[in-house]
């Protein structure tokens, strides 16, 4: 993938949009081996390109929104939260929430900066990109996971719930279920989904770390009834598979990791294996 990279014209506009996509590759990909430094280092690469990036992006939408003023200022900014706020869970697994708290304040002030600077008349020319729509709540959950860093474990289940409130209000929906889908965006975001699924899995830890046990499952159930195939993970079985063996007896959490199981049978979910449910 480096190879790749060096390959790509630097003085195209077209070659940053292409070095974003590379540099996200190769983050996604250390991060994985948790390999830190290098996944910081490549979303670091990625800063001096949005700007560009975002200016082609929106030149190519074929729409009013390019030439409205403030729209590339938030855009810009959406863009740049979501890599700060990646970087800043990239630390907070290193163990490093001094600086993990730096970046996301720094998320945090550079977005509200954007919003105020770019105007209402972009904020609606945008309000359905899923990047602008993403930024506030990426910005609550990185609150949330500071949070529960220091242990502030209500305050974190309160930022996390507000965030599933905002992206409620965007809506749940994958967008290559929409008719007008094209692709995913230029940095990778997240869909909303995704960290919906997050934000109800990080409350559920959350009660439980408090001695919550009930909510805690009914947190985790509540996320499968809504959609099994879009949140029943293996990481969603898995926890809730580890609730039930906390808060029932052996016999009724035998019983109910078998119906967890069923339900994952039902909806094809190949991703979640038997070695998720521990069933004895």
């Amino acid at each position: 993938m480096h190879a790749v990279v060096s390959l790509i014209d630097d003085n195209s506009d077209e070659g940053a949009r292409w070095k974003l996509c590379a540099h996200r590759a190769l983050a996604n990909a250390f991060s994985r081996k948790r390999e830190w430094r290098m996944a910081m280092m490549s979303l670091e690469r990625m800063l001096p390109l949005v700007e560009t990036a975002t200016r082609v992006e929106l030149a190519d939408s074929n729409s009013a929104t390019a030439s409205v003023p403030g729209a590339q200022i938030l855009l810009q900014a959406a863009y740049q939260t979501e890599i700060l706020s990646v970087q800043g869970r990239y630390l907070l697994h290193a163990g490093a929430v001094a600086e993990a708290a730096s970046l996301f304040q720094t998320a945090k002030f550079d977005w509200e900066k954007a919003t105020t600077d770019a105007g209402k008349t972009a904020a609606f020319a945008l309000e359905k990109h899923r990047a602008v729509q993403h930024a506030p709540a990426q910005v609550l959950v990185n609150d949330g996971l500071l949070c529960f860093a220091y242990a502030n474990y209500d305050q974190s289940i309160e930022c996390f719930k507000n965030a599933t409130d905002r992206l409620r209000s965007s809506g749940l929906s994958a967008d290559y279920q929409k008719e007008d889908w094209v692709g995913p965006a230029v940095l990778g975001v997240a869909p909303h989904a995704s960290l919906f699924n997050e934000c109800i899995n990080n409350m559920a830890i959350c009660a439980l770390y408090t001695c919550r046990m009930p909510e805690a499952v009914s947190l985790m159930e509540s996320l499968i009834r809504e959609d099994p195939t879009a949140f029943l993970t293996e990481r969603v079985a898995f926890n809730l598979c580890t609730l039930y063996e906390l808060g029932c007896d052996t016999t009724a959490s035998a019983r109910k990791k078998r119906v967890l199981q069923l339900v994952a049978k039902r909806f094809f979910l190949h991703d979640v294996g038997p070695e998720s449910f521990r069933i004895n």
